[in-house]
């Protein structure tokens, strides 16, 4: 099952770094297809993601998934807010 909130943080942070699915593949002498799969978490690879969490700038996975976590609280948190300020313009 994919992981939609680890999955767009990830591609968002790659986006904003300048890195590209290939280009991770490339680093870390994988396939697009495994880089894909750990990013949207379908596929479990402690190297991968920890070379993933490392190229975008985290010290490990562990920590990419704690500011990920975070991330998504405040966007959800937005989200929320956002759709409140809308029902009572309605």
């Amino acid at each position: 099952m994919r992981n939609i909130n680890q999955g767009t943080f990830i591609q968002y942070v790659m986006s904003r770094r300048g890195v590209s699915t290939s280009g991770l593949a490339r680093s870390t002498k994988t396939s697009p297809a495994a880089i894909s799969q750990t990013v949207w978490g379908t596929a479990k690879s402690k190297r991968l993601e920890n070379a993933v969490a490392q190229h975008l700038g985290f010290r490990d996975w562990k920590s990419l998934k704690h500011t990920e976590k975070a991330f998504s609280n405040s966007a959800h948190k937005t989200l929320r807010e956002v759709s409140e300020q809308l029902d009572k313009a309605m």
